[in-house]
């Protein structure tokens, strides 16, 4: 729930450091055999997996991101170490040389702002959130059985990508919050329990929906009471 370019410059940037010297290889270094080596290695592999769904996306929407796409496939040569090898001793420039480092920079510097970014305190307050409307849903039966609905799947929905490692990585919780704030909005304007519905939407703004998301939801919050 963070920049993954970001993540991935600052794994190879402490690879490279360590390497220096030029006289370690990447099986000492990481020890992919060991359990932290091993964890180490699959959170590499994870950043690549969302870089390439982030771009994805990115190319979905129509965005002009074709320079990221064809560089992209050579940022994995510091996992794969396909320079020379785990077995050989090699510096921080034969892992990952300076003009892929450059490129990745360049995607992270790109992506700051466009994916969402959630800190572990940030998580935490969207679980209490998650749980808070769940049972509101459940005591609630003055709002609309199709916001209703609607509700029920989106808290299931944002619960899976905060429960599964691989939904996450692809999931957009800047938009998936968006929507929660909307829903909760219209939910407070046609319950007759509208206060607890408003704390939800204040608890909401606390540390996980952003200035520039409740600007853009404001909108589809006069469309849903007008509607």
């Amino acid at each position: 729930m963070t920049n993954p370019a970001r993540e991935l410059l600052t794994l190879y940037v402490e690879w490279r450091a360590a390497l220096v010297n030029g006289d370690r290889h990447m099986m000492d270094l990481v020890q992919p055999h060991s359990q932290e080596g091993a964890h180490q290695l699959e959170g590499a592999m994870r950043l690549l997996l969302r870089i390439d769904q982030v771009l994805q996306q990115l190319e979905d929407d129509g965005k002009s991101v074709a320079i990221f796409r064809r560089q992209f496939p050579q940022w994995s040569m510091g996992v794969l170490s396909t320079a020379i090898g785990w077995n050989t001793n090699l510096s921080g420039e034969s892992l990952v040389p300076t003009m892929y480092m450059d490129q990745i920079e360049a995607f992270a510097n790109f992506l700051d702002g466009k994916v969402p970014e959630i800190g572990p305190a940030h998580v935490e307050n969207l679980r209490e959130v998650l749980a808070r409307a769940r049972t509101l849903l459940e005591e609630d039966l003055s709002i609309d059985p199709e916001l209703q609905t609607y509700l029920h799947r989106l808290l299931q929905e944002m619960q899976h990508a905060l429960d599964d490692d691989a939904m996450g990585a692809g999931y957009d919780f800047s938009d998936g919050a968006q929507r929660l704030w909307v829903a909760f909005q219209a939910a407070e304007a046609s319950s007759a329990k509208k206060e607890k519905w408003a704390d939800l939407v204040n608890k909401i703004l606390v540390g996980v929906v952003t200035s520039t998301v409740i600007e853009s939801g404001k909108a589809v919050v006069k469309l849903m009471l007008e509607g």
